[in-house]
């Protein structure tokens, strides 16, 4: 049935093996499994949007497609930047290097007071930040997912989100 199926998925993705491995190849990173932990369930408990957490788990799995990726399987004629045009349209530079998502992460900066969000890194904005006020660290990883989506979504109309959809 498609309950086993799903099972059998969610168990073998779970595996803290082949996440650590995944995050040491994909990512480049290296978690410990606590850390890794925190990074998979953040979602969970920072949203109640399953359209949030599905994209961030998809971006977490790398199977978010960036034109990147879309011009290797030959769906667009450029890799470039849908903003900026200027770059290969990568993760790292979609949502965090561009110039022009710069400017939404700078028009973020003032939404949570002692926390500027165009001083984050790119690990922060990836993975999501740990925070001691655990409500205030929700909803900051809530807007981060946000503007992450609004930023994969804008591609299209070649419009970044302003302040006001966020």
């Amino acid at each position: 049935t498609s309950r086993n199926v799903y099972t059998a998925l969610v168990t073998r993705l779970s595996d803290v093996v082949s996440v650590k491995e995944k995050m040491k190849n994909i990512h480049k990173c290296n978690f410990s499994e606590d850390e890794i932990g925190i990074i998979f369930n953040r979602p969970r408990w920072c949203t109640l949007s399953s359209i949030l957490r599905e994209f961030q788990f998809k971006l977490l799995h790398r199977i978010v497609y960036t034109n990147h990726h879309l011009q290797m399987f030959n769906f667009v004629d450029t890799n470039s930047c849908s903003f900026c045009n200027k770059h290969d349209e990568t993760y790292q530079h979609l949502f965090y290097a561009c110039e022009v998502t710069r400017t939404v992460w700078e028009g973020c900066n003032n939404l949570f007071g002692d926390i500027d969000l165009s001083t984050l890194s790119w690990e922060e904005i990836q993975f999501g930040i740990d925070l001691p006020n655990k409500g205030k660290g929700q909803l900051v990883n809530h807007v981060l997912l946000v503007i992450k989506l609004l930023l994969f979504l804008g591609r299209k109309t070649k419009q970044p989100p302003t302040i006001l959809h966020i």
